[in-house]
């Protein structure tokens, strides 16, 4: 994924009980990267690049949470 450096730190951080400094390293462009975050808009457009890579087996799985019934039907309308 190309986040070696952001790793290396983040484990020094996390290994010294630094949780919240671990944290913060977690770079913005890893967690776009490995996340659906956003606004509902920006998840559905995200979602076909998920839809997509999932038909070439790189997604096999999505742990989906913290959403409401209706962030519910809007991601399996958009995946389904």
């Amino acid at each position: 994924v190309g986040f070696a450096d952001a790793a290396v730190e983040i484990q020094d951080h996390f290994l010294a009980g630094r949780r919240k400094k671990a944290q913060e390293a977690v770079p913005d462009e890893l967690i776009d990267k490995v996340a659906l975050v956003g606004p509902k808009e920006r998840i559905v457009d995200r979602l076909q690049d998920w839809k997509k890579a999932a038909q070439v087996s790189h997604v096999d799985s999505l742990l989906i949470k913290g959403v409401t019934k209706s962030d519910l039907l809007v991601f399996a309308e958009t995946v389904l």
